[in-house]
């Protein structure tokens, strides 16, 4: 691996003004339009857009690759997953997981997301991944075997496709948990809609879980070896969804209602406004309930 990279490297690759001994040009990791990313003749780089930061080898290995092309159509016609070899040629599950990890924990450049969403302290527990643009979250059983992946675009990616979030073909809806150890450990049980939203949960320290395929893809026969009281904590606007998911736990189901702040719309986006002991604090706050016709306050 070269170790001394220049910014003449660079700069025939990604473009850019030189001055004074630094290269300012355009990002490859986000949505630039105008050029924030400085590059730095002592063998780092900065961007003043999304943060992304590290040694200029992994800028030149990521100028050099694909990382920053779209590859998958904006009309949805086809899947981030059904691209040519996603997977090496057949290559199993699991190996495709630890491979994207490795790739997440081993370039600081591509962690910029995890870290912008507040979930940097997850990639480890919850195994989080990236390839090519997409940070892949694996989805383990009790046993910490791989079931499935979810994908979730970056933000550049997503602008571009109009894609947030995709799926192997043919994975059915799946119970996402992404810290096992506090979910088998927790008195309580938390469900909510989205995977950024279980890690954020995990973050904060509470147990919780998400379907990976929608709202309303959560199957409660996947809780049925679970003997406590399960508490569904919506997005903003989506009470109706949470209170029906709570009906189909039966006796086990209550509802959360969280007081979202001005441009929050989820738990992920607490965590990002609020930290770890503000999400905390909200879900332990203004508790609004219901379980079968009764209010729980």
């Amino acid at each position: 691996m070269r170790t001394d990279v220049s910014l003449e490297d660079i700069k025939s690759r990604l473009g850019g003004r030189l001055s004074g001994g630094t290269l300012l040009t355009i990002c490859p990791f986000h949505e630039d339009r105008t050029p924030s990313l400085a590059v730095y003749a002592d063998q780092h780089y900065y961007c003043f857009g999304c943060q992304a930061h590290g040694p200029l080898r992994d800028l030149l290995a990521a100028a050099e690759s694909p990382s920053h092309v779209v590859l998958v159509a904006p009309d949805r016609s086809a899947s981030w997953f059904d691209r040519p070899k996603w997977n090496r040629d057949g290559e199993k599950l699991t190996a495709y997981v630890e491979r994207s990890h490795i790739a997440m924990v081993s370039q600081l450049h591509v962690q910029w997301y995890p870290e912008q969403r507040r979930l940097e302290s997850a990639i480890g527990v919850a195994g989080l991944g990236w390839d090519l643009g997409w940070l892949i979250v694996p989805v383990t059983d009790r046993t910490h075997d791989v079931v499935g992946v979810v994908g979730r675009a970056y933000p550049h990616v997503a602008s571009k496709t109009g894609m947030r979030y995709d799926l192997p073909r043919g994975q059915g809806p799946l119970q996402y948990v992404p810290n096992w150890e506090m979910w088998n450990e927790a008195e309580m049980h938390y469900i909510v809609f989205g995977v950024l939203d279980a890690i954020s949960m995990a973050v904060a320290g509470i147990a919780a879980a998400s379907p990976t395929a929608g709202k309303g893809s959560f199957d409660p026969r996947w809780l049925d070896h679970e003997d406590q009281e399960v508490v569904v904590i919506p997005d903003r606007h989506e009470d109706r969804d949470a209170f029906d998911l709570a009906g189909r736990l039966d006796w086990r189901g209550q509802v959360r209602l969280l007081q979202y702040e001005a441009e929050e719309d989820d738990c992920n986006d607490i965590l990002v406004r609020r930290g770890p002991e503000g999400l905390a604090d909200a879900v332990a706050k203004n508790f609004r309930g219901r379980r079968g016709s009764g209010i729980r306050c």
